[in-house]
Order: structure tokens, then C-alpha cells, then sequence
């Protein structure tokens, strides 16, 4: 009767291992799958905001006021936009309630569409895609535990 308790509380034990194992295997699985629907999410919102930025290039101009907006004080501007991103605030300065003659617009190759850098004599604003968008990945992935 002993040896036939041992030997079921040894199964129950090596069931409960391999259950525990699973388990273990599972939760690694889903945050793996987890992680790399995150990455896919942020990709798209990049995405997404280039292709709007390319079908209207005009909307960047109110990303720039935006930034503007939180730089009050300074008197005299420099915006770091990606190129083509820069041509077209170059076109709305004026038109976007951008104070004439005292905001100029720099291209830089290495920012993304929709991320721009705003150099004050207050100081430096940086309104870069990338770290939004891991703002996002974050809050995605909080909700998603």
C-alpha cells in the first residue's frame, strides 16, 4: 500500500512537473508572439504616418506648430525636418502661423518623415518619431499583460 502511494504521489508529481513545464513554455510563447506584434504595430504606425505625410505633405506644418507651441519664449527657431519633410514646411511657414523670418528650416537626411528637431535660444526640442512610437510599444505592451 506504501510503495503504491509512493509510486502514485511520484506520477502526480512528475504530472504536475510536465504540466508546470508547459506552462512555462506557453506564457514564453504568447510574450514572444506578443513582442513581435508590437514591433509589427509600431512598424505600421511609422508607416502610416509617412504614407500620410507623402499623400499630405502639408500636415507636417502642424506637426511643426505643435512643436513650436512648446518652445514659447524663444525668439528666434531652427526646425531639423527629414528633407522632403522640410521642403514643405519650408512652402507653409507663413501659411501654418509660423512667425516670419524667425523660424528657420534645416534639411537632415537622418530623421524619419513626421519627426522633427526644433533648436531654440531656450533650447532643443526633440520631436522624433521613433521614441513616440515607443511610447506607444509600451503602453501596448501594459495593456497587453
Amino acid at each position: 500500500e506504501a510503495a503504491r502511494r509512493a509510486a502514485s504521489e511520484e506520477e502526480a508529481a512528475r504530472m504536475t512537473a510536465r504540466w508546470l513545464a508547459l506552462r512555462h513554455a506557453e506564457g514564453e510563447r504568447i510574450e514572444r508572439e506578443r513582442d513581435r506584434t508590437i514591433a509589427l504595430a509600431t512598424l505600421l504606425a511609422e508607416r502610416l504616418v509617412g504614407s500620410a505625410l507623402a499623400l499630405e505633405p502639408s500636415l507636417v506644418a502642424s506637426l511643426a506648430t505643435a512643436v513650436l507651441a512648446e518652445a514659447r519664449g524663444a525668439r528666434r527657431a531652427t526646425i531639423e525636418a527629414h528633407p522632403d519633410d522640410a521642403t514643405e514646411l519650408r512652402r507653409h511657414l507663413s501659411t501654418a502661423g509660423l512667425p516670419a523670418g524667425s523660424v528657420d528650416v534645416r534639411d537632415d537626411p537622418a530623421l524619419t518623415r513626421g519627426s522633427l528637431r526644433l533648436h531654440t535660444d531656450v533650447g532643443i526640442i526633440d520631436a522624433q518619431l521613433a521614441p513616440r512610437l515607443e511610447r506607444l510599444a509600451a503602453a501596448l505592451r501594459d495593456a497587453l499583460s
